[in-house]
């Protein structure tokens, strides 16, 4: 009965010391051990931590819950994320423990889940969790994953993390259930690791994976200096229609350093199109800035007579007269065509 049971639980807290409380919690495992651990829980005891292994498990549970949750236990929280991982620990207490590794933050904490998730059999409960706590583990989220709970993070050096991560690379690599491969995939990229280049070909193209991972994803392609064809033919495949604005723009980007032709004709299409959204056909007119190939000024000067025939659209009319700075041919003619109209004053008749 919840009353009684708040009675008890009341009246041990007060009553009793942690020390007593724990060497009673550890002797039983039954209800009578869930009442001293809730008893801890009442003084805020960092003995708590002693129980995290105890057969009983609820009182692992209330346990984890009283250490992690709000304010928690600041002093057990240690040991609350090296719980990770040791065998049968109840799905909430392994929840807590999981994100205790992520407050805490450090290479252990990294190791700690990085082995767990791999080691994990395919479709376990918590894996796809761990990878996604992995996955931004160089910065959490100021909302709690687990409470809800609003935090700030220091800063978290990177290049440690992404070392721990790139010898686990073949690893990741073999996950095969695809949301699990997805996130695994997913974390490579983030860290730069050296991965094979049809996976990163794959995956700058898949419409399905992330934006921030295909950007990333193209970032990578860019820096390769092999495979210079297949690259040119990824790069075109993402500046196509049904792509995000920023993996188009990205892949456009990265084309104007390959292959200045092919950029040029899909820059062109992008202009034209009556689908293409604002900011690409922006970031086109802006890569066309200081570029001197006949085929560039030409189609700069085709925006110009556009605009001179207001036939450009309101959210393009400036861009134009940007990126044809240091073009003097085509800011003569910008200047002519904008330039207000003369009016000469006829003399009145008398």
């Amino acid at each position: 009965m919840p009353w009684l049971r708040h009675g008890i639980v009341s009246k041990l807290a007060g009553t009793q010391s942690s020390e007593d409380l724990l060497a009673f919690a550890q002797t039983k495992t039954g209800a009578e051990a869930v009442f001293a651990t809730l008893a801890l829980v009442r003084q805020k005891s960092p003995l708590l931590s002693k129980l995290l292994s105890h057969a009983n498990p609820e009182v692992v549970t209330e346990a984890a819950r009283a250490i992690h949750d709000d304010e928690g236990i600041p002093a057990a929280q240690p040991a609350l994320a090296a719980a990770f991982g040791q065998p049968n620990l109840p799905f909430h207490a392994a929840r807590r423990a999981l994100n205790a590794n992520l407050r805490q933050g450090d290479e252990a904490a990294l190791q700690r889940v990085l082995t767990w998730a791999i080691a994990q059999p395919e479709g376990a409960p918590l894996r796809l969790e761990a990878l996604n706590t992995l996955l931004v583990f160089d910065q959490p989220p100021e909302l709690d994953f687990v409470d809800g709970t609003a935090r700030k993070y220091p800063p978290r050096e990177i290049a440690r993390l992404a070392a721990l991560i790139r010898t686990k690379q073949d690893d990741l690599l073999s996950l095969q259930r695809p949301e699990e491969r997805a996130r695994a995939l997913s974390l490579l990229v983030k860290y730069e690791a050296e991965l094979p280049f049809p996976i990163l070909q794959s995956l700058a193209v898949d419409l399905k994976a992330s934006p921030a991972v295909r950007l990333q994803t193209l970032r990578l392609i860019g820096r390769r200096s092999d495979e210079a064809v297949a690259v040119t033919q990824t790069l075109l495949k993402a500046t196509g229609e049904g792509n995000p604005s920023e993996v188009r723009i990205e892949a456009l980007t990265q084309l104007f350093r390959r292959d200045v032709a092919a950029a040029l004709e899909v820059s062109r299409q992008i202009i034209d199109s009556k689908t293409a959204k604002m900011p690409e056909k922006q970031a086109v007119i802006a890569a066309l800035r200081g570029r001197t190939e006949p085929s560039a000024r030409k189609l700069l000067q085709e925006l110009v007579a556009r605009l001179a025939a207001r036939k450009l659209d309101a959210g393009l009319k400036l861009a134009p007269q940007v990126a044809s700075y240091q073009d003097e041919s085509t800011q003569s003619r910008l200047k002519r065509t904008l330039a207000p109209p003369r009016f000469e004053l006829q003399p009145l008749l008398m």
